[in-house]
């Protein structure tokens, strides 16, 4: 067997405790505990960041962290369906161009700067809407194409000119196992979800490989997660916690995060997992558990926002929560 310094040209250093300034990729042996250690990163945590102009539920939006948009969605009570958009930079969230249709638990998939949104409860609710609208420049136009039929608590994943809607609801819904592809001009049907979860999901991926989560009804379905590969759908590993309602949204389906959601009868969710092509694992929790929100963005440059807290019930919620890399911690290698 080669030893390490053959392959990389050094040896590992024998220290009696770990290093005080770690630097990513270090590679040491710690005496003391009898542990072969590597500088990596530590699990992702949220942290709280700038607060939405208006407070709202059932909205609709899409990440990154850094370029993420919040459109639509049922403001507090007596409000009606709102046709505001806010945008996000990072640090603080300010007015973009008002949408045309308004809707209520549609998808939006891309970002601030360049997206399509499609679908929801429209008004009056609950009025379900195949339409969309694209943006760009702040500004938002009517497509020229619906969705194969109205749809409403949906997920979603891709971008601008070449996203996936899939699931929808309520349960009972012809929809509920329903997918569609954009190619910027069309929607197409794709084969069927296999597992009818009732809607209520969340995507995450890119219109050639996706992942829809999470679910309704009935109650076990709520683990269920079924993968795309451009030809068919097929299960994937389950999550760790059932739930509905929660964000996703991430850019890509083998390194995704599902945050938040809903388990009824228990309370508003506040754990997330994070998805690495082979299992998911659950990791740090959100400031305050939140369903019905909406987000985007990768495992590291993360985000959720909006949405309803604990216990279920209005006001609705102005916060922003985003999901940032760990920090560099020492890190026992193990074989297996």
């Amino acid at each position: 067997m080669s030893e390490l310094k053959t392959i990389q040209g050094f040896r590992v250093k024998a220290l009696s405790a770990d290093p005080s300034n770690l630097q990513l990729g270090d590679v040491w042996y710690n005496t003391t505990d009898n542990e072969l250690r590597v500088a990596g990163t530590g699990t992702p945590g949220w942290s709280t960041g700038g607060s939405l102009t208006t407070a709202r539920q059932y909205t609709n939006g899409t990440g990154p962290q850094t370029a993420a948009l919040c459109v639509g969605g049922l403001p507090n009570p007596p409000a009606v369906i709102t046709t505001s958009t806010e945008v996000y930079n990072g640090t603080a969230w300010s007015a973009g161009g008002a949408c045309i249709l308004g809707t209520s638990n549609g998808d939006v998939n891309g970002s601030n700067s360049s997206c399509i949104y499609y679908c929801g409860d429209g008004t009056p609710w609950p009025n379900l809407e195949d339409r969309g609208e694209t943006y760009a420049s702040s500004t938002w136009t009517t497509s020229p194409a619906s969705y194969p039929a109205p749809s409403t608590h949906m997920g979603g994943a891709g971008t601008k000119t070449a996203a996936i809607g899939m699931s929808g609801g309520p349960p009972g819904f012809a929809s509920a196992t329903l997918a569609a592809k954009w190619n910027d001009t069309a929607w197409s049907a794709t084969p069927a979800i296999a597992t009818d979860v009732g809607g209520y999901v969340c995507g995450a991926g890119i219109n050639t490989d996706a992942l829809c989560m999470g679910g309704a009804s009935p109650a076990p379905s709520r683990t269920v997660v079924s993968a795309w590969n451009d030809t068919s759908w097929s299960s994937s590993p389950a999550l760790n916690t059932g739930r509905q309602t929660a964000t996703s949204n991430c850019t890509s389906a083998t390194s995704t995060f599902i945050a938040g959601g809903i388990n009824p009868p228990a309370a508003v969710n506040d754990s997330t997992e994070l998805w690495d092509d082979i299992s998911w694992t659950t990791s740090s929790t959100l400031p305050d558990g939140m369903g019905y929100g909406a987000g985007g963005g990768t495992t590291t440059n993360g985000i959720t926002f909006a949405g309803i807290g604990p216990p279920n019930a209005a006001p609705y919620l102005n916060v922003t929560y985003e999901l940032n890399p760990g920090a560099t911690e020492a890190l026992d290698i193990t074989t297996s």
